[in-house]
């Protein structure tokens, strides 16, 4: 006699586990453009459940409290712009090209949720060792965009300017970039990225 084992309910681990990710990116997605909307502290957890539809309980399955959930956001928008960058050192030739190419991924991530919860939520508002890592990192971006500008002048693409202060100017210039924009405004992410660019082309190019 052959016995029917019965459908488990329960789905594999593998797609458990997709399952859990949305929902974890879902959470990320949903706290970011609260906190660029209202603030960091004026965001609480239950309005993070209240937009997502579940239980304020449910979200302590994700992340311990809105600190660690800030944190994550943090890194999710760095690793979208590590991303974008490494694409831009592969596949560009000229210290100039580097630099704004550079600076149009990066005014791109400035436009969406994470990019903008990086510039607009003070990383004062994490703890003591998260935001060691975080500072850490904004560092090293400025420190690679230099390199580009520096890297410009000497292969002769780039007009002789001081990398620290232009890296500043234009690196300070994007950042702005996420306070401002607004999805529902008169240029779409694209076409900043564009102006930033060739804003940036200007004021970098080598004359003669």
């Amino acid at each position: 006699m052959q016995i029917e084992i019965p459908t488990s309910p329960w789905k594999p681990a593998a797609e458990r586990q997709r399952d859990r990710d949305a929902k974890r990116d879902a959470v990320l997605r949903t706290a970011a453009r609260l906190f660029v909307e209202n603030g960091f502290h004026r965001t609480k957890m239950a309005d993070v459940a209240e937009h997502l539809h579940i239980t304020k309980p449910a979200l302590y399955h994700y992340f311990r409290n809105k600190e660690d959930i800030l944190y994550a956001c943090y890194m999710l928008g760095s690793e979208m712009i590590e991303s974008l960058l490494a694409e831009v050192e592969l596949n560009n030739s000229t210290g100039l090209d580097r630099a704004v190419a550079f600076l149009k991924a990066y005014t791109l991530n400035m436009t969406t949720d994470f990019g903008m919860c990086l510039v607009t939520v003070d990383d004062r508002d994490l703890a003591p060792d998260s935001r060691r890592k975080v500072r850490t990192w904004k560092r090293s971006i400025d420190s690679r965009l230099r390199s580009c500008i520096a890297e410009g002048i000497s292969d002769g693409s780039v007009r002789p300017v001081d990398p620290r202060i232009a890296a500043f100017l234009l690196a300070g210039s994007v950042n702005w970039v996420g306070q401002w924009f607004r999805e529902s405004g008169p240029s779409s992410a694209k076409d900043i990225a564009d102006a930033m660019a060739d804003m940036a082309r200007q004021a970098l190019t080598a004359r003669g």
